[in-house]
């Protein structure tokens, strides 16, 4: 009765459903109401699963595309948007691209030199 590690591993990791688009949009044209609420839910969910020193931020971040959604003409709108958002957080001042620029540049730059290494204590041979 020996059960196969791989098995025991997905027993113990979060089953994650495959997506399946035609039936969101499906239940979105069908019932709106049902598809935001079922939404929610899972966006809830994988808010709550992440680890806590990122909720806060996952929690910030939804509610900013949420408003962005909100506040779109249409949901043509909203992706251009959130889109838009996504891309700012990359290029602006103080986005990904410069965070990884000043990274290099500091990597890069010149080191001090290196102090010379101090003997360490001497090792003292054992008598026996």
């Amino acid at each position: 009765m020996t059960q196969s590690v791989s098995t025991q591993a997905q027993a113990t990791q979060p089953q994650c459903a495959p997506f399946d688009f035609d039936a969101w949009m499906a239940l979105a044209a069908r019932d709106p109401e049902a598809f935001e609420r079922q939404r929610r839910e899972i966006l809830d969910q994988a808010i709550a699963d992440a680890p806590e020193r990122l909720q806060k931020r996952l929690t910030g971040l939804q509610w900013r595309i949420d408003t962005e959604r909100r506040l779109a003409r249409n949901p043509l709108s909203s992706c251009i948007g959130i889109y838009e958002k996504m891309w700012s957080q990359v290029y602006d001042d103080g986005g990904l691209l410069d965070q990884l620029n000043r990274f290099c540049d500091a990597f890069n730059q010149p080191r001090p030199e290196e102090a010379p290494a101090r003997p360490g204590p001497r090792a003292t041979k054992d008598p026996s």
